[in-house]
């Protein structure tokens, strides 16, 4: 990316720029499927997720990085009920039912 060199979507999903390639006529139901997938995750967490893969990239250092990853995960665990849902519902074989 940094070298602004055109890449194909086969290499830019070998690279894992991309998730998956399909074709043209199942990009639409491939992009549904993901979103509804995104949509039945926590919406706090989801929102982390973003604000750790930016801060990531403004991060000192590796070791700087993973001391905010562990401050969000502490903070979802301490101030939602997110995380014991999660962990009750893989136990229990369902999908979470997020409330927060």
């Amino acid at each position: 990316m940094l070298t602004g060199r055109d890449m194909g979507a086969e290499e830019a999903e070998r690279v894992g720029l991309l998730s998956r390639v399909v074709p043209r006529d199942q990009l639409m139901a491939t992009s549904f499927e993901i979103a509804e997938q995104i949509a039945g995750k926590s919406r706090i967490g989801i929102e982390l997720t973003k604000k750790m893969a930016l801060a990531g990239l403004e991060a000192s250092s590796f070791r700087a990085h993973m001391r905010h990853e562990m401050t969000a995960q502490l903070y979802v665990r301490m101030t939602t009920r997110n995380w014991d849902e999660s962990v009750a519902a893989r136990a229990e074989g369902r999908k979470p039912e997020f409330r927060d």
